[in-house]
């Protein structure tokens, strides 16, 4: 009953799911713009660290653009508290990247951090559910106590890649604990990679924290 008062709707296009369908109707599972950077070496994602950060590989799902699908489904998983599309993203990249043992054996999966303030605002971490399902599918824990946003920052959206970086400079800390020995080859994730400076200060915090083998995946790349 519920279902025919408030049919579920795909989390791309809005359009309403038929039987069979969920998160993500047929037609947008088929036209979701995917980057295909797993099966390219190097990729547009790698080559934009090059000389920026040490990073083992790195790697992103979908095409970002200004106002296409993936742009409205990053949307509704940030400020609307979709975390669904997380998950559903996540066990799809998961499912692909496993497969083509696109990455080594990852130890762990560490998703970038928001701050404190922002997470009290909003309730959740964007990337969270995202890094869980990925972690489900290449079969490792995922941890989000290891790397911490200790400080918030004004918004970036109109600063350069340099700009970024120097804003972004002494935002993390990451763990020491001997606790995480184990993560020697890790996985660290975030929603949307644009410029890099967030992947960027966070890679060069965890790698100061003794973490140096450090791949990248995000749902989107800006392109």
């Amino acid at each position: 009953m519920f279902d025919l008062i408030f049919p579920p709707l795909c989390f791309a296009c809005e359009s309403v799911l038929t039987q069979g369908e969920q998160g993500i109707c047929t037609i947008c599972r088929h036209e979701l713009p995917q980057t295909n950077y797993h099966i390219q070496n190097p990729n547009p994602v790698e080559r934009l660290f090059l000389g920026r950060v040490a990073l083992k590989k790195a790697v992103s799902f979908l095409k970002f653009e200004d106002h296409n699908r993936v742009q409205h489904l990053l949307h509704e998983l940030k400020y609307h508290g979709q975390e669904t599309i997380g998950t559903y993203l996540g066990h799809w990249f998961g499912s692909i990247i496993s497969e083509c043992e696109f990455f080594d054996p990852i130890d762990g999966i560490i998703p970038v951090p928001v701050s404190k303030k922002r997470l009290k605002q909003r309730g959740y971490n964007q990337v969270l559910k995202f890094a869980q399902a990925l972690a489900e599918k290449l079969n490792c824990p995922c941890i989000d106590t290891i790397l911490l946003k200790s400080k918030e920052v004004t918004s970036q959206v109109k600063l350069s890649s340099s700009e970024r970086s120097k804003v972004l400079s002494g935002t993390f800390t990451a763990s020491t604990s001997s606790d995480f020995d184990f993560f020697s080859n890790i996985l660290l994730v975030d929603d949307l990679i644009t410029t890099g400076a967030t992947i960027e200060a966070c890679a060069n915090t965890l790698h100061e924290a003794g973490y140096y083998q450090i791949n990248v995946a995000s749902i989107a790349f800006r392109v």
